[in-house]
């Protein structure tokens, strides 16, 4: 069965380049080409990126609250962390009104597997994160597409070695990440 989300990103990706294909026609060749192209994939990673947030069970500390009140954590994607990891990542999770902003991803490389890491992200429907998290373990074949998916993401900035300490100011931090959710506009 094929993902509503991934049909949705393919559809508008679609839309997206057929309505900016007449202008690309008309434009030179080349290097406006390119730049066209790449604007097209930000345009859709972004609209993921909305779609992924808007799917997501945790976006504020609030829900973070109310999710871990509600679930018995070790039945919880968070539930494969170690408890004192996952007490750090917690701790670690900066949100803003547009989600999350920044966490401590130290802690996700090295021990939890690809297919882990990818389902604690997608709770806060940061997902796409994941390209900026080196060294994760690799336990089946399933890992291997979420450890090769990501270098789309770098369209986007996302200050890794940063944490975000208010609404547009991120801070030198090793082993976190300051997200675009940080400092982006509403």
């Amino acid at each position: 069965m094929k993902s509503p989300t991934l049909i949705g990103t393919v559809t508008a990706f679609l839309i997206i380049f057929s309505s900016q294909q007449a202008s690309s026609d008309e434009s030179s060749q080349g290097g406006k080409e390119t730049e066209t192209i790449l604007n097209l994939q930000k345009e859709v990673l972004t609209l993921q990126r909305q779609i992924d947030f808007l799917i997501s069970p945790i976006k504020s500390r609030l829900d973070l609250e109310n999710y871990l009140a509600n679930n018995l954590v070790e039945n919880t994607p968070l539930g494969r962390l170690p408890t004192a990891e996952r007490e750090i990542f917690i701790n670690s999770l900066v949100f803003s009104e547009r989600g999350l902003a920044g966490f401590n991803f130290g802690v996700l490389e090295y021990g939890p597997t690809a297919t882990e890491v990818f389902n604690i992200l997608k709770l806060f429907g940061a997902q796409s994160l994941i390209s900026n998290i080196e060294n994760m373990h690799v336990a089946s074949d399933e890992d291997m597409p979420i450890i090769s998916q990501g270098t789309l993401n770098q369209l986007f900035v996302d200050y890794k070695d940063y944490v975000c300490i208010s609404r547009a100011t991120c801070k030198k931090a090793t082993d976190h990440i300051c997200t675009d959710n940080c400092y982006r506009p509403e």
